[in-house]
């Protein structure tokens, strides 16, 4: 713009794609939108939908040369996406009257930095970076939801999908929402939208010598993020179901009328429901319109130094590191589906609010050093050792965010429904959680708060650091040790208590890592250097979550080595233990025909419903890994540079000691418990060439990749008369099921966390090592010409991606035997990406 003082740089995108969903699995827009409770019907005189996505983008860059000296960048660039989709449907099960356009609108980012060379020696450094995104999942973007009816979930094959059948796209799973989504106030994460504000500052001074390299500096972060969720006018959600074949053949009775369920309101002609279109079975009711907000914070503070002794550099740092967070006021209410509350500071209201609070208080100090050792003091061979403690990041994540008292509320419960006149309106009093069965007046029956496993109406819509009638802390459920709140459970504090410390605070609290390295490089001829190192890293301060009374507890329980030694001999406090002989088979290890023992089941009569969770560091978690990594760099004549390696490692981990909830021992005969599984040692291989050719002055430059398999998987889904229980569980094979779907039968299985029971259960009958998908070795290639003329250059180019076409089998189906549409177990399903070809022109003036 002038020169030598001010320039600038503008790039702009913006891409947009539309594709249909094909033949069988096409979606329409709904006929019957802005219906209540009305069944989703698709309007097959318009067009099918296309999936839409679209990516804008610009950007400027503007730098500024204020003085001989103060050179001052500034950045700016704007975004906007719009997917999943940003119209039509996001899949052949979600019109686009129920969901959602995934929006980020802004994602903008601004910089600027400023530096300044004070002496030949002494550098100034500063900048600042600001990051500010919406993420916006809370309408769709071209139709918008009905707020003032219900959003409705279908569940089931929807055969009478047009009133009439047979129809073209029958699915098994069908969500056809009639309005925007209802509330994911919590760690849910859809129908909302966040708003992200990132201030990142930084500022340094280097002093530079002939053997000295020394920097001083500070590094900032400043993280706010608001959730608000957006829930119709009814804060209501129905699901129906499509009602068993059966229905068609049970005849009506005086407490039964319709077995099909009633479709008077608006099939008048079908009142019996033949065609048997999804009908109410279930409502969801939540809380209503919240904010939740969080801010995390860390500053850092550095002094670094490079010197050189002789044939030794020697290079050290420290850094102090501060991060916090801290939590917003969330209020809930006044609102329609929010019950009277029962204590804390909002008694007698229909609306509670949790105050501002903190989050983690963490401080660190970590260490770097190393020393490079030139051997013989020519240049050619020489020997490097670093080692350093490094942290992970400090975000709106994690255990930063997951402690704010709102994401502890419970803003969502779900009743059973019998829509008993037909009218799609829920006539139970939703709000009488202590009616088992609470009939209406106009013959609608709802289900009590144990109907549906999960829902807890002892804290729906309640101030988390409130008691409810009994006494019992209504938030909490888990509760990070160092949390002091009047609503942590008993058992949880008493737990904590026996721990001792605290995972919110204090010095060397956040997780981290030392890294090792020692290596040598040496020159083996002119132009030819190889280097092997050795890197070794080990993690500390990982968390685990304790579920109290299921399994082995760490404090306050039965004495823990006792427990764990239990589980590896299949014998657990909540959990049966059972194996099962696995199909002969030469798809299978061995052949197959072999027994995989250490499966568990919770026992019967046992639920982690009601359970609290305490939080806490455990040593024992921590894990190492190791690498040994090759590297060779040729420069070879006339331009020609091949650069290559490989890196060989796993990480040893056993959490045998570990499996505090629920023991993770299963493994087929005479191979290792899955807690502490075979690890293979991966090898992956890595290069790149580049080469211009003479005369003509093309650019070709290739990288290539070898990348091992992955591990496989058999899941294999057995009945109860296939297994046979462990001797510490014997009792179970006689032992009767609960009431329930398969009440009066024996041996049934219970799926993990819940009272209800099952006669078969999936297991995977493979052990890590056992199976790998196939590893695979890519080429990519690119060549590039530039032509020059008039100070001008145009720069014309080919990319070649999977230049072989390698045609690698990625994914397997690892479902046996076989299911769905009779794909066989072992059938590939996905390969390597196919070979491709991009070209580009860049013209610089």
């Amino acid at each position: 713009i002038k020169r030598d003082h001010l320039w600038f740089f503008s790039a702009g995108q913006n891409w947009q794609k539309d594709a249909y969903n094909g033949q069988y699995l096409n979606i329409w827009d709904n006929k019957n939108r802005g219906l209540w409770g009305m069944n989703y019907a698709p309007d097959r005189a318009t067009d099918p939908l296309t999936l839409m996505n679209k990516t804008a983008s610009i950007n400027v860059r503007v730098t500024y040369q204020a003085t001989q000296k103060d050179k001052i960048n500034f950045f700016w660039d704007e975004g906007f996406t719009c997917q999943d989709p940003c119209d039509g449907a996001v899949a052949a099960w979600a019109p686009r009257d129920g969901n959602w356009s995934g929006q980020v609108h802004p994602a903008r980012l601004r910089q600027v930095s400023w530096t300044n060379p004070m002496t030949n020696k002494i550098l100034l450094e500063a900048g600042l970076a600001v990051n500010t995104q919406l993420y916006d999942f809370s309408y769709h973007r071209y139709l918008p939801g009905v707020q003032d009816i219900p959003r409705v979930v279908e569940f089931g094959t929807t055969v009478g999908l047009d009133e009439v059948a047979p129809v073209v796209n029958s699915n098994n799973f069908n969500i056809f929402g009639l309005q925007s989504g209802n509330l994911n106030n919590g760690p849910g994460g859809a129908a909302e939208y966040r708003e992200l504000d990132d201030f990142r500052p930084r500022a340094s001074l280097s002093y530079v010598t002939g053997t000295h390299n020394a920097k001083v500096g500070y590094d900032g972060g400043y993280f706010s993020q608001l959730r608000h969720n957006t829930a119709g006018d009814t804060r209501m959600t129905y699901r129906y179901d499509t009602p068993n074949a059966n229905c068609l053949t049970t005849a009506p009775s005086a407490t039964n009328p319709y077995p099909c369920g009633n479709m008077s309101r608006y099939f008048p002609g079908d009142l019996m429901n033949t065609n048997r279109r999804p009908v109410p079975t279930q409502v969801t009711m939540n809380t209503g319109i919240a904010d939740i907000g969080n801010k995390v914070s860390y500053s850092a503070f550095y002094v670094q130094d490079q010197w050189t002794l002789n044939r030794l550099t020697l290079n050290g740092a420290i850094r102090y590191d501060h991060a916090t967070s801290s939590y917003l006021e969330t209020c809930i209410g006044p609102d329609l589906r929010i019950p009277v509350q029962v204590g804390g500071a909002y008694a007698g209201q229909s609306q509670y609010c949790t105050p501002p609070s903190d989050g983690v208080n963490y401080n660190n100090i970590t260490p770097r050093w190393g020393v490079v050792w030139d051997v013989f003091g020519n240049g050619k061979t020489s020997v490097k050792y670093n080692m350093g403690k490094y942290l992970a990041g400090a975000g709106v994540a994690g255990i930063y965010a997951n402690a704010n008292p709102a994401l502890r509320t419970v803003n969502e419960y779900t009743r059973t429904w019998t829509d008993g006149d037909g009218d799609r309106i829920v006539d139970c009093d939703l709000l009488n959680f202590n009616a088992q069965n609470n009939v209406a007046t106009g013959g609608d029956n709802c289900g009590g708060p144990t109907s549906v496993f999960g829902q807890d109406a002892t804290r729906y819509g309640r101030d988390p650091n409130s008691l409810d009638e009994a006494g019992i802390p209504i938030g909490l459920a888990t509760t990070q040790c160092g949390r002091k709140e009047s609503g942590i459970p008993a058992n949880v504090q008493a737990y904590c208590n026996a721990y001792g410390e605290s995972l919110i605070e204090g010095w060397d609290r956040r997780r981290s890592e030392w890294q090792l390295g020692l290596g040598i490089q040496h020159e083996i001829l002119p132009r030819l250097s190889a280097e092997f190192t050795y890197n070794r890293r080990d993690y500390a301060n990982l968390q685990v979550s304790d579920q109290l009374g299921n399994g082995c507890d760490r404090y306050n329980g039965p004495d823990l080595q006792t427990c764990l030694d239990n589980a590896l001999n299949y014998s657990a406090p909540n959990h049966d233990f059972f194996y099962f002989t696995v199909p002969v088979d030469d798809r299978l290890p061995d052949g197959g025909g072999y027994t995989v023992r250490g499966n568990i089941n919770p026992k019967i009569g046992f639920s982690t419903a009601g359970l609290s969770t305490a939080q806490t560091f455990m040593d024992e978690l921590e894990y190492t890994s190791h690498f040994f990594d090759t590297n060779f760099v040729w420069r070879g004549p006339k331009g020609i540079r091949l650069n290559g390696g490989t890196s060989t490692g796993r990480a040893f981990r056993n959490t045998c000691y570990t499996e505090l909830d629920a023991p993770n021992v299963k493994a087929r005969d005479g191979n290792n418990p899955a807690c502490n599984p075979y690890q293979r040692w991966d090898t992956n291989v890595r290069g790149t060439a580049t080469y211009t050719i003479p005369y003509i002055d093309v650019l070709a430059s290739s990288v290539f990749q070898y990348r091992p398999g992955d591990n496989r998987a058999a899941n294999i889904t057995i009945t109860k008369d296939q297994v046979v229980w462990e001797p510490s569980s014997a009792s179970r094979a006689t032992a009767a099921c609960p009431a329930g779907p398969t009440a009066g039968q024996v041996g049934c299985f219970v799926p993990q966390g819940f009272t209800t029971t099952a006669t078969t259960t999936t297991i995977n009958a493979l052990d890590p090592g056992d199976l790998y998908t196939e590893g695979y070795f890519i080429v990519d290639l690119k060549f590039a010409k530039n032509f020059r003329f008039a100070n001008k250059r145009l720069n014309v180019g080919v990319d070649v991606y999977n230049l072989l076409n390698n045609d690698a089998i990625r994914t397997y189906q690892d479902t046996y035997p076989a299911t769905g549409a009779g794909v066989a177990y072992g059938t590939p399903l996905t390969l390597l990406s196919p070979r491709f070809v991009r070209a580009q022109v860049q013209f610089d003036f």
